[in-house]
């Protein structure tokens, strides 16, 4: 009562702030008062300067200290004067303070609010504007669109009417051009009316010529070693056991790349170089392959053939490996049965043509896929072996029939028949191990024998074609020549190119035989 009396306030108001107060005790003693009550009672009674002149009197008469549990305590003198309560009212104060700090951080915080939501406000008018602005700004320019459209129409029609004389000039003379392309047009058209005329009579005539021999099928391959291609004592038989590098027959090789390409191959050599007898002999090793293999003994035979048979063939050659054999391909360069043979049945036919190609016809040979160069069809060096075994027995040993062939080799080049034939001469003289190759050279090189049977043979079936202008005047001029190189000389050389005659290799004449013989005419 005496300190609410003091305070000018009520005791109940006093009893509960005493009764929620907290007082703690420190390590020297010291207490303090929760500050959370004193301004409550503060605000209460609206009493701040009261409480600031009475606040030491209160807290000197109060001698007593009650716990956190609520005993109180007496305390003596000397702990009183060291437990002096700390003043309440700066605690006070210090609340006033931060709210106040408070009252005026929230006050800011709407008035910042306020003038972000009118700036945001603004913010959307002026982009009300702005679209405005950009509407008003395409209605315009689709006015002027309008307006550049009007007056385009309107300097098109003036020029329309200020330059139609020269439209029409112009239009006049696009119309004659027409006219003069289509008169082109009609004259091509009726060129190629004719043409058709003249393909529809040429197939008439082969029609006809074809049904000369309506029951005469494609012949079988058969082989005969002892026909004429095959003379058992001849020189013919040095072929059947030609041999190369690593002791592999030439013809297995020659068979194991047609079988692996497939397709059509066109073997070409000199006259004379043996292609019939390769062609048959490559025929019996497919034949002992598992292949069928037909013969055509000359390609202008072709057409005695109808078309179908060569369709049953390629249909066949569906299930099975077919080989159609062709000799003399140069007889018929443009038989129309080329064009089914070597290109729309070309997958399922196996084509292999020798032949040359003659001097002075224009005409190219026909489509081969391969065409293997003529120096495949020369006896080289890895044929000697099987030379020498050839010509050596009791009458001649080996090492007088080795230098002999070895010689020959080099000056026939390798050419067959003049090779076969010229060993045969000379193995049939018995002085023929007393001579030297030098004497051999020089009696094959003499007139007194080139006008000798053999001699003559061997230009009647071999050299028969340089007698032909064209061949004749590049040998002339080849002789004359110091540089053979250039395209020049390769234009030059294509007549001896063409009969086989000229090494690419070598850059001359493929024998010094050949050589002799061009010089002399």
């Amino acid at each position: 009562k005496m300190l609410g009396r003091q305070l000018r306030c009520s005791p109940l108001l006093l009893s509960t702030l005493i009764s929620r107060c907290a007082v703690s005790l420190s390590s020297t003693g010291s207490f303090s008062c929760c500050p959370s009550v004193v301004p409550q009672l503060c605000l209460q009674q609206n009493n701040t300067e009261r409480w600031s002149t009475r606040r030491r009197s209160l807290f000197s008469s109060y001698s007593g200290i009650t716990n956190k549990q609520g005993f109180c305590y007496s305390l003596s003198s000397s702990q009183r004067l060291s437990t002096i309560p700390p003043n309440p009212l700066l605690s006070l104060e210090v609340f006033l303070k931060r709210r106040k700090t408070t009252f005026e951080g929230e006050k800011k915080a709407k008035e910042n609010k306020g003038e972000n939501e009118e700036k945001e406000l603004e913010k959307e008018k002026k982009i009300e504007e702005k679209e405005l602005e950009i509407k008003e700004k395409e209605l315009e320019i689709k006015e002027k669109e309008k307006k550049i459209e009007e007056i385009s129409k309107r300097i098109g029609e003036e020029l329309m009417g200020q330059n139609r004389s020269s439209l029409l000039d112009y239009l006049n003379r696009q119309e004659s051009r027409l006219n003069e392309e289509k008169s082109r047009l009609i004259d091509f058209s009726n060129g190629l009316q004719r043409d058709k005329t003249r393909l529809i009579k040429e197939i008439e005539m082969l029609r006809s010529q074809s049904s000369l021999k309506p029951g005469k099928s494609i012949p079988s391959f058969q082989w005969d070693p002892e026909s004429e291609d095959f003379p058992y004592d001849g020189p013919g038989q040095v072929l059947f056991q030609r041999r190369i590098q690593d002791n592999q027959s030439f013809f297995k090789q020659q068979a194991d790349f047609i079988l692996e390409r497939k397709g059509s191959h066109y073997y070409r050599g000199a006259p004379g170089s043996g292609k019939t007898v390769f062609l048959k002999m490559l025929g019996k090793e497919l034949q002992d392959r598992g292949c069928l293999v037909y013969f055509i003994s000359n390609a202008g035979e072709l057409v005695e053939h109808a078309r179908e048979e060569y369709i049953q063939l390629s249909k066949l050659g569906k299930v099975q490996t077919v080989v159609i054999l062709v000799d003399e391909v140069h007889k018929a360069p443009n038989s129309p049965r080329w064009t089914p043979l070597l290109r729309e049945l070309k997958k399922d036919l196996i084509v292999i043509g020798v032949g040359i190609k003659r001097v002075g016809i224009t005409d190219p040979s026909p489509d081969f896929r391969v065409k293997h160069p003529a120096t495949e069809m020369l006896l080289t060096q890895a044929d000697l072996p099987q030379l020498i075994e050839h010509w050596s027995g009791e009458r001649h040993p080996e090492e007088v029939v080795h230098p002999v062939c070895e010689c020959l080799l080099e000056f026939t080049g390798g050419h067959l028949y003049p090779f076969t034939h010229l060993a045969e001469y000379l193995f049939n003289q018995d002085q023929v191990s007393l001579l030297s190759m030098k004497d051999i050279l020089q009696h094959l090189r003499s007139d007194e024998f080139s006008t000798h049977e053999v001699m003559v043979n061997i230009k009647r079936r071999c050299f028969e074609g340089t007698t032909h202008v064209p061949l004749l005047t590049a040998a002339r001029k080849v002789f004359l020549l110091d540089v053979f190189k250039g395209s020049d000389f390769r234009e030059l050389v294509e007549p001896l190119e063409a009969m086989a005659f000229w090494d690419n290799k070598a850059n001359w004449f493929i024998s010094d035989l050949l050589t002799c013989h061009l010089y002399t005419l």
